[in-house]
């Protein structure tokens, strides 16, 4: 799925039912002029309401992938795990049904992948420490590089806020909302060559700016 050029855009990382930091994180980059909105999907899963999280990414037009939570909650796979989402209306179903596995814009700096995991396989992740034969028996990372096709890749899955470049592409990892594995989100300037981490506290509240180049 294609979409015009991108070059300043946020990205919300793994929601988990996070819905009081969802609405947070999407006032706080409204407010600062950004417009366009992308998220890497898990929206079931955790200790908030994730009907109401369907809801605001709908209503807030959102630009959203599937992620693995997301489908094991419509296939009703792995429900024995905490914080197992187990009321989703049918609205929610619906939402979910629709929201493809990835999403593909275009930018100064070239094509833009975003995904859950890698491409389309949602179980697929790269940590920051991953060097040598972790990158290497990385099949689905290693295609993509073959296929030289994207400049960069917006994924989650690793819950890890990751900007690193492997080969010719620049790997954006936006981390979680999850407030147990530090919660943040993400604002994008290419033009700036900027990205800034803005990381939460328990409460929600913005406590810290991480700034580094993209490329």
């Amino acid at each position: 799925m294609k979409k015009d050029v991108l070059n300043h855009f946020g990205i919300i990382g793994d929601v988990h039912a996070e819905d009081k930091f969802l609405q947070i994180a999407l006032d706080r980059l409204f407010s600062q002029n950004v417009r366009t909105i992308l998220c890497t999907g898990d929206i079931c899963d955790g200790s908030g309401d994730a009907n109401l999280c369907c809801d605001i990414l709908k209503r807030r037009r959102v630009d959203t992938v599937s992620g693995n939570h997301d489908r094991w909650a419509l296939e009703q796979e792995m429900r024995s795990l905490p914080e197992t989402t187990r009321d989703l209306s049918l609205d929610s179903m619906e939402y979910l049904k629709s929201l493809p596995k990835t999403r593909e814009y275009s930018s100064n700096f070239g094509r833009i992948l975003l995904c859950h995991g890698i491409n389309q396989n949602d179980m697929v992740k790269i940590n920051p420490d991953d060097y040598g034969y972790a990158l290497e028996a990385n099949s689905d990372l290693q295609d993509l590089i073959q296929k030289n096709e994207y400049s960069i890749v917006i994924n989650g899955h690793s819950h890890k806020r990751m900007v690193r470049k492997i080969n010719q592409i620049v790997i954006i990892n936006s981390g979680t909302l999850y407030r147990n594995h530090n919660p943040c989100f993400v604002e994008v300037d290419l033009k700036k060559n900027v990205i800034t981490f803005y990381l939460l506290d328990s409460l929600g509240n913005v406590v810290n700016e991480e700034k580094s180049e993209i490329l």
